[in-house]
């Protein structure tokens, strides 16, 4: 966005290295506030996916069981039926 206008960075300001236009800093790892904080969120994001993701029980550390369930069909309805009777 600077650049586009033909404005020249002061001495001690640079340019966000994402080259959004806007100035960064050398506290932020010379990106502006906006990129900055995105690049925070998405480490932290990463983090806690990572931390979810280890914290997981195994598959094979678990015992996992399986329910099916099966619609009686007409037929065993009638020998239910009849069985009753």
């Amino acid at each position: 966005m600077a650049e586009e206008h033909g404005f020249q960075a002061s001495e001690g300001h640079r340019l966000c290295v994402n080259n959004c236009g806007f100035f960064g800093s050398p506290a932020t790892m010379d990106l502006c506030s906006k990129c900055y904080r995105d690049l925070r969120m998405k480490e932290e994001q990463g983090a806690l996916a990572k931390a979810a993701f280890e914290n997981k029980p195994s598959s094979s550390s678990t015992s996992r069981s399986s329910v099916f369930i099966a619609s009686p069909s007409l037929e065993s309805q009638e020998l239910v039926a009849d069985v009753a009777v």
